[in-house]
């Protein structure tokens, strides 16, 4: 079959656009490009593109030769020292990328945002859950709403349409993917494991009791290409999870279950303070284990993690009603996701391997208590 969707992934670096890169080439109906500013490890059929969506010569320089792009994936984002700092800069990437793309590919039918439950204000307390589309947005700044209330106004009488889609707590790698629950969990359970400490949980005792919910990176991938060429979405934006929910203290016996440990206590402390001086445990564990020699500075950005996933004692949840309305009608069961993410990670050698899991070999839960 000759492919007749070309995608454009802008963020391809990341853990969400890696995954969408990884999941397309692999239909014999799509090829894919991939743009970011470092040049990620990507699937061989990923063709990459340098480029700084900052640099407004550079993207009309670069992206005016991608003329056959059907179908444009954003999930490109910079980090600044607040959200107030982060608006400008990523509206810029955003309009710089889509107004040159608008102008050049005639068979342009969709551009797909990367949002998330940031949306709801799920950073900044307690929200309205499950979180609907259609329920109005926090006061507070966030670019979320800059982009997309730039993304509607600039389609109007186009030939392409828009759309925005949001996952919570998505669990995937990509080297540099900093703001990573999945990789934040596995380091803290390696370290302490290497410690001899069973895996206390680290946060407050009503985030261990709350409700909250995931996203399989490869799994947001299969939702998002669906999303985008079913023509069921269009000009609007869709909430996208596992589609089931869990409590840390129901699933963190099944995560120490993994590495072999003991379920400890609900101990609360900063994450960030704690790791602070484990560099060198994290090298002794690389060497012992034979590791890649990533350090954890470049996994996991603590600080965030810590905040969002370990202190936010509240429910995290969004409505898939809206999804299963369309079509969409699978569910990504959160408990096996946590031990094939981990697997993944002991197989490219990013964590340890304790059980020898890695192999393919089907598991069964091992619960071991303190």
């Amino acid at each position: 079959m000759t492919a007749d969707k070309h995608a454009l992934i802008l963020g391809v670096s990341g853990i969400v656009g890696r995954a969408l890169a990884t999941h397309l080439v692999q239909q014999s109906d799509w090829l894919a490009v991939g743009v970011s500013r470092r040049e990620p490890v990507l699937d061989a059929r990923v063709r990459f593109v340098q480029l700084d969506l900052l640099d407004r010569a550079a993207c009309e320089k670069t992206l005016s030769g991608l003329v056959e792009t059907t179908h444009v994936f954003y999930s490109a984002f910079v980090q600044y020292e607040n959200l107030v700092a982060e608006i400008e800069p990523n509206l810029a990437m955003v309009r710089n990328a889509v107004e040159v793309l608008d102008a050049c590919c005639p068979n342009l039918a969709h551009i797909m945002l990367t949002q998330g439950s940031k949306w709801y204000g799920n950073h900044l307390g307690p929200y309205p859950t499950p979180a609907r589309e259609d329920q109005l947005r926090h006061p507070f700044p966030h670019f979320y709403f800059e982009q997309q209330a730039w993304l509607s106004e600039f389609q109007h009488g186009k030939r392409w349409c828009w759309s925005a889609v949001r996952p919570h707590g998505v669990w995937g790698f990509a080297e540099g993917g900093q703001i990573n629950m999945m990789l934040a969990i596995a380091l803290y359970a390696s370290i302490l494991k290497h410690m001899g400490q069973p895996l206390h949980y680290p946060g407050k005792p009503g985030a261990f009791k709350a409700i909250y919910q995931c996203t399989e990176a490869s799994y947001l991938a299969k939702g998002m290409a669906w999303a985008a060429t079913s023509g069921v979405l269009v000009n609007e934006p869709l909430n996208f999870t596992n589609g089931d929910y869990i409590r840390w203290c129901d699933a963190w016996p099944h995560v120490a279950a993994w590495f072999d440990m003991p379920v400890g206590k609900v101990l609360t402390f900063d994450v960030e303070t704690f790791m602070q001086d484990k560099e060198p445990v994290w090298a002794d564990i690389r060497k012992k284990f034979d590791l890649k020699p990533y350090r954890m500075q470049d996994l996991t950005l603590w600080r965030s993690v810590a905040t969002n996933m370990f202190n936010a004692d509240w429910d995290q949840m969004s409505s898939m009603a809206k999804a299963r309305n369309l079509g969409w009608s699978g569910v990504n069961d959160t408990y096996d996701m946590i031990w094939r993410q981990f697997d993944l990670l002991a197989n490219d050698r990013i964590i340890p391997d304790y059980h020898g899991f890695s192999d393919g070999t089907v598991r069964e839960p091992r619960i071991i208590s303190a």
